[in-house]
């Protein structure tokens, strides 16, 4: 009886654990309905409790690029690991025609491609612009250059 009540305690608390997915990122989705500047004042109060820097990642679900980067972050254990200890990421979503965020993202330089990275500070000051086209190998990302940024960028 104890054995099965200490493995149900132990099921209930681990699915009470944030995935890696919700540990690192404040906004999960590109949404072309939310607010990114109402998204970013609660990222940065989280980024400075945390003493973590921010990544916006803008970009859209219609991103196939996007997609790949989110799943490599997830599915390489280094870059996961730096990401999470080190960054918050924050989605912008850039719809063609739909939203394009234009008056938040004009605060920002250009953008090179999507998905596309803006470095913050944990108060929200620009740090770097990121293309992302530069930390890719070939259809998918360089773990290598991943973690050189994360190195370069981490607080």
């Amino acid at each position: 009886m104890r054995l099965a009540l200490g493995l149900l305690l132990l099921i209930a608390i681990a699915g009470c654990q944030p995935s890696a997915k919700q540990a690192v990122y404040t906004v999960p989705n590109y949404n072309p309905e939310a607010d990114p500047a109402v998204d970013l004042a609660m990222t940065v109060k989280r980024a400075q409790a945390e003493n973590k820097r921010i990544i916006l990642q803008v970009g859209g679900e219609w991103c196939q690029f996007c997609h790949r980067l989110d799943a490599f972050i997830r599915e390489t254990p280094s870059v996961a690991e730096g990401m999470r200890e080190g960054f918050l990421i924050m989605k912008v979503s850039y719809t063609q025609g739909q939203n394009e965020n234009t008056e938040f993202l004009g605060q920002f330089p250009t953008v090179a491609g999507y998905p596309h990275w803006y470095v913050l500070e944990s108060d929200g000051t620009l740090l770097h612009s990121q293309d992302t086209s530069k930390i890719q190998k070939g259809n998918s990302y360089s773990e290598d250059k991943l973690l050189a940024f994360i190195k370069k960028w981490k607080p």
